[in-house]
């Protein structure tokens, strides 16, 4: 601490005259030099005393993080006021209720200013605080008390009211600077990602500026740990605080995101030791601070450095106090016990609060007289029990009354009963926090009813919660008791309460948002119905799943979800809050989305990428419009004929710009001896009377939807795509028939294989044809070729959506219905506009630190074989061998986990290879959708992108591990923008042709997983996927494929492999290890 206390704006002025032109504060809205903010900060000040704010007045803060809310802040300060901060979405009863506690005159508030006169505090506009005003120019400011309050914190209290309490500018000083635990300096960059009504923000703020640091200020709104680590990474951040459940998360799913932080806080709640020894080991140089304090006594009374050198003790030590305050460990007679012994924690020091505002009976209970007798001296009675270890560190041990933290906020659980009580049919209530078996804590709720009184809906009592309380504060779930048990005393015996029902609470009835989320749920995952605490995964749903529904969210609800959220929180009811934030931040920052984030329109229609006069199709297309109507200019009746060569006359074109994934595509096969191009050849059984006409036309009506479909890429000294006009598109149909009831598997496979093997002419717009095998009965197999540049595995799913609806159409049923689809030349503009903004390069950024961190391309350590180079290319053949089928309640089980189909056998192939690899380390390459631009969850087109997941020792790791580490690093890629091709790009436009060479002349795993589809064409035909179709030409780069196709009577493995590369014996003694791999991970997660 200084030999004289300072007060904040004494404190901060002293930094300002040190580094004045050093940045103090970066978030979106630019970034602000010491200067700069001094300049401003005395504006708003000025502003306040006009606006009648004096020393000593309380000054509501009731606005979003921002860089304009921090000089609002440190403007209030600069008027010798205290801040009170308020969340925005603050039910308005509390926030009345909390400003008046306060003696609030005035709040400050976002958006216009309520009409004058309306009841309570005077609102003042933030937008009017900010100016500049230079040193010259402002009024001098008195000197403010050290003593006096600098911020008054609202925390939950036993009666049902907040408490008030008022923090003195010499506690948060104490806290921040001349420290011993931790050297702030101009050297560090800190994250402002807390609400400012949290009192970890005060640290976060204070740290940095008091100090001559760089604050980093986050988004408004809560963050997932995704956004928070890219937020992480792209600011360089070097001290960060996390409360322990955000740094349990980040830490199992985004580590790498601390890579960059140096000084890492924790605390707000009890610590996790596993999860600070990761990082102990994981991240040695970095320096781990466990730290306690309530709010009371300044955000921090003790601290615990994590030893680099020894294990991280558990429980998690809180540690020493900080310099200069202190801390009793005493008994229920306000006596010192002994070391080793239990007791209540009493406080002290120059950061205790100066009391509760407005109740001076619990401010003489709580802040007692110190025991040294001094005058004015006093000790805060936290109610939090503890001891102290020999070597004087302190460990924390629970509450002694009933007070529990979720998420990093203490609530009392008298406030949230209280509130209960309101809700018309209950007469009592108890909440507790419950810990269940996988370490989720929630708020369940026991209520008791009136006498006759119908059972409550629990969205009802949400509902009326919503109104009373902070989300925090809503229990997730709720129990009904005919009565409370009791203990001999006549108090409520709260261990004898009941645990909340294993299966979730069901309500009937939803709030607005998640009945409209729940919906997009239904649909998605062929739901009867949903309640608010149903799981995503457990319900069924998959990565590419949880992509569609928060695609569905923007497109139809217009807010924008997190793809995060799904899997961080994968209930409805977490969903729909986290639509109804995005609302609310929306509407309060009242900006549109930025460039490159806009939802895209169809073609043709309002807000398209592209203009109406640049369509192939003049008249445009109607959103409900029939297929017929679409069709009204290509002929009545398409027979079924062979393929010829597309038309030469090429009339009406329009150019349409690349993509990425186009351009390398072309570039590849152009450089290729013999030129081929590399179709997705697909087959599929249909069962069931078929119409080959209206098959034919539901085709030829895709070429019209999709204009990819019907695009040429001639030679050139430049790569170009052209749209033919959409009179005549055609989707070349080729029959074979054979005899009824002679068609088998392998006719068919031949017939697709010398189908495959005539290659596609680009130039001609040859980029699609289809293969029907038919005994012109009931049996038929359906082939479908597509070049790489049109399509991808989601295409598929696209396609064989709307063929089934547009087969059913032109086969007498009802119109299809279909929506406009958003053009691949959209995509490609949207993704050239993406990556030219500030997301898109960070993301590009990251892709290039992460292909040089893992050496370009994951090692494939793999036994050589005599005669057999695995860098070979060429030739390939395809093994199968049948899996086992994983029992539904083990997928169930799987999902609890956060284990999706995919997830799963990615394990079971990982598991499968390992066998081979010994201890090795070695990685899989993957394609992620590439869908996460707006409006492109049904673009047809090669969207896809690769990307690589790592597998260290995976045969000998136990199964808990390799699901976990596997989900981890699944959610981190689902979550995270593809930005491959654009390094690799990037990397070539720098010159390193070379180190690209690396990557596709390396031998490497690719992995594919694809569940079997069923598909209804009409109700009598039947259409499922057969088997992966062997693939047209040679490789071209060094690769063994696994692709396993599961379903629920179990599935099959087809391993891929270049002939020379390795023998036949190897590729069918890794199919087979992989079904026992399926059957060992199936039977070990079926027993938990």
């Amino acid at each position: 601490m200084p030999a004289v206390p300072l007060s904040l704006p004494e404190a901060l002025s002293e930094q300002i005259l040190r580094t004045p032109d050093q940045t103090a504060i970066r978030d979106a809205e630019g970034v602000l030099t010491y200067r700069e903010l001094h300049e401003r900060v005395a504006y708003a000040a000025e502003l306040l005393r006009a606006a009648g704010v004096r020393p000593g007045d309380v000054v509501g803060l009731q606005v979003s993080r921002s860089t304009s809310a921090v000089v609002a802040l440190l403007g209030v300060l600069e008027a010798g006021a205290a801040y009170l901060p308020l969340d925005p979405a603050e039910p308005a009863g509390r926030a009345a209720g909390l400003l008046a506690d306060a003696g609030a005159e005035r709040v400050i508030v976002e958006g216009e200013a309520p009409t004058p006169g309306a009841p309570g505090p005077t609102p003042l506009p933030l937008a009017a605080l900010l100016g500049r005003r230079s040193a010259e120019e402002a009024a001098p400011s008195g000197p403010t008390d050290p003593s006096r309050a600098a911020y008054v914190m609202c925390t939950s209290g036993t009666t049902g009211r907040p408490k008030a309490v008022p923090v003195p500018h010499a506690g948060v000083v104490r806290l921040v600077r001349d420290q011993g635990y931790a050297r702030f300096g101009p050297h560090d960059t800190v994250l402002l990602h807390s609400p400012l009504s949290f009192d970890a923000s005060v640290f976060e703020i204070f740290s940095a500026l008091l100090n001559g640091g760089e604050l980093v200020i986050a988004p408004p709104g809560r963050l997932s740990p995704a956004e928070t680590g890219e937020v992480l990474r792209r600011h360089g951040v070097t001290t960060l605080y996390l409360t322990a459940s955000l740094l349990r998360l980040i830490v199992d799913e985004t580590p790498d995101a601390l890579a960059g932080v140096r000084l890492l806080f924790t605390g707000g709640e009890a610590a996790s030791a596993d999860h600070l020894e990761r990082l102990r080991r994981e991240l040695p140089d970095r320096r781990l601070v466990n730290l306690y304090g309530p709010t009371e006594n300044s955000v921090a009374t003790t601290m615990f450095p994590v030893d680099p050198d020894r294990p991280v003790p558990s429980p998690v030590p809180i540690g020493m106090p900080v310099d200069d305050d202190e801390v009793h460990v005493m008994d229920e007679g306000g006596q010192p016990v002994p070391d080793g012994t239990t007791g209540e924690l009493w406080l002290g020091g120059p950061g205790l609060a100066l009391g509760y505002l407005g109740n001076a009976g619990l401010t003489e209970a709580r802040f007692v007289p110190h025991p040294d007798g001094v005058p004015g001296h006093r000790l805060y009675r936290s109610g939090d029990l503890g001891h102290r270890r020999p070597d004087g560190a302190l460990v924390y041990e629970g509450r002694a009354d009933e007070q529990i933290k979720v998420e990093g906020h203490r609530v009392e659980p008298g406030e949230v009963e209280h509130a209960l009580r309101r809700c018309p049919p209950v007469v009592d209530a108890r909440v507790h926090l419950w810990a269940g078996p996988d370490g989720d804590r929630r708020l369940v709720a026991h209520l008791v009813l009136r006498p006759g009184a119908d059972r409550p809906d629990p969205s009802v009592v949400r509902t009326h919660l919503v109104a009373l309380l902070p989300g925090y504060m809503i229990p997730a779930q709720y129990v009904v008791l005919d009565r409370l048990p009791l203990k001999d005393n006549g108090k409520v015996d709260r261990d004898l309460l009941p645990p909340p029902p294993g299966a979730p609470v069901r309500a009937t009835r939803l709030t607005p948002t998640e009945h409209a989320v729940g919906e997009i749920w239904r649909e998605l995952l062929s739901q009867d119905a949903v309640g608010p605490q149903d799981d995503f995964f457990i319900c069924g749903g998959t990565s590419i799943a949880a992509s569609r529904l928060v695609s569905r969210i923007r497109t139809r609800m217009g807010v924008e979800v997190p793809l995060a959220v799904v899997f961080d929180t994968p209930t409805l009811a977490a969903i729909a809050m986290a639509a109804d934030r995005s609302r609310e931040s929306a509407a309060r920052t009242a900006t549109g989305p930025a460039r490159g984030d806009a939802p895209l329109a169809p073609s043709g229609a309002p807000g398209s990428a592209v203009p109406d006069g640049a369509r192939p199709d003049p008249a445009g297309s109607d959103a409900r419009a029939t297929a017929t109507d679409r069709l009204a200019h290509c002929p009545a009746e398409v027979p079924a004929r062979p393929a010829g060569p597309p038309a030469t006359a090429h009339v009406q074109e329009v150019p349409v710009p690349l993509s990425l994934q186009q351009r390398a595509r072309l570039s590849t096969n152009r450089a290729a001896a013999d030129g081929r191009t590399q179709p997705v050849l697909t087959i599929h059984r249909l069962e069931g009377p078929l119409s080959e006409p209206a098959l034919g036309r539901a085709l030829d009506a895709l070429t019209v939807r999709h204009d990819v479909l019907a695009t040429r890429y001639p030679e050139g000294p430049e790569p170009i795509g052209l749209v033919a006009p959409a009179a005549g598109r055609h989707w070349p149909l080729e029959v074979r028939r054979t005899p009824p009831g002679a068609l088998d598997g392998a006719d068919a496979l031949d017939a697709v294989a010398d189908f495959g093997r005539r290659p596609l002419d680009l130039d001609r717009g040859d980029v699609a044809r289809a293969l029907l095998v038919t005994d012109g009965d009931r049996d038929h197999v359906l082939a479908l070729m597509v070049d790489h540049l049109a399509f991808d595995e989601m295409s598929m799913e696209v396609v064989l959506g709307e063929l089934a609806a547009l087969y059913g159409e032109f086969d007498g049923g009802p119109p299809a219905g279909l929506e406009p689809a958003v053009q691949y030349q959209d995509y490609a503009r949207m993704q050239a506009e993406w990556y030219a903004s500030p997301s898109g390069r960070d993301a590009v950024d990251r892709a290039v630190e992460e292909l040089y961190a893992t050496g370009f391309r994951p090692p494939l350590p793999l036994p050589v074989c005599p005669g057999h180079d695995p860098a070979a290319t060429g030739a390939t053949r395809t093994v199968e061998h049948a899996l086992p089928p994983v029992p539904p309640d083990t997928v169930r089980r799987l999902a609890a986990r956060g284990i999706t189909p995919y997830g799963f056998h990615l394990c079971v192939m990982a598991r499968a290879v390992s066998r081979f690899t010994g201890d090795q380390p070695f990685g899989f390459q993957i394609s992620q959708s590439g869908r996460h631009l707006p409006g492109t969850e049904g673009t047809v087109g090669c969207l896809t992108e690769l990307a690589f997941v790592h597998f260290d020792t995976a045969g000998q790791a136990d199964p808990a591990d390799l699901f976990e580490n596997t989900r981890r690093a699944l959610v981190r890629l689902v979550t995270q923008p593809p930005a491959l091709a654009a390094a690799l790009g990037r990397l070539r436009a720098d010159g390193r042709a070379e180190e690209v060479a690396k990557l596709r002349d390396r031998p490497y795993l690719l992995f594919h997983h694809m569940e079997t589809p069923v598909t209804h064409l009409s109700p009598h035909l039947r259409l499922t996927a057969l088997r992966p179709a062997p693939r047209p030409g040679a490789r071209r780069d060094p690769v063994l494929c696994a692709s396993i196709r599961s379903g629920p009577d179990g599935g099959t493995v087809f391993v891929e492999y270049v002939e020379a590369a390795y023998p036949a014996e190897f590729a069918e003694g890794l199919a087979r290890a992989a079904a026992d791999a399926t059957a060992e991970l199936s039977a070990w997660a079926g027993a938990r």
